[in-house]
């Protein structure tokens, strides 16, 4: 087991996210985010982690 934080650019203040997808092969998790409680700022994306450097990423946003 690996515990990756998210940082600041991942883990945004009152995001929602609520779903992990795994890629064996790349070695990379994929977390969807709904985006904030309350429109217009409501800007979802996905959140990818890589298990060999650790390092996050916010993406699709």
């Amino acid at each position: 087991m690996k515990i990756i934080p998210l940082d600041a650019v991942a883990d945004r203040s009152g995001s929602f996210r609520n779903g992990v997808a795994v890629d064996e092969v790349r070695k990379v998790a994929y977390l969807s985010d709904s985006g904030l409680r309350s429109a217009p700022k409501n800007q979802a994306g996905i959140i990818v982690a890589d298990f060999a450097s650790g390092r996050t990423a916010r993406v699709l946003h």
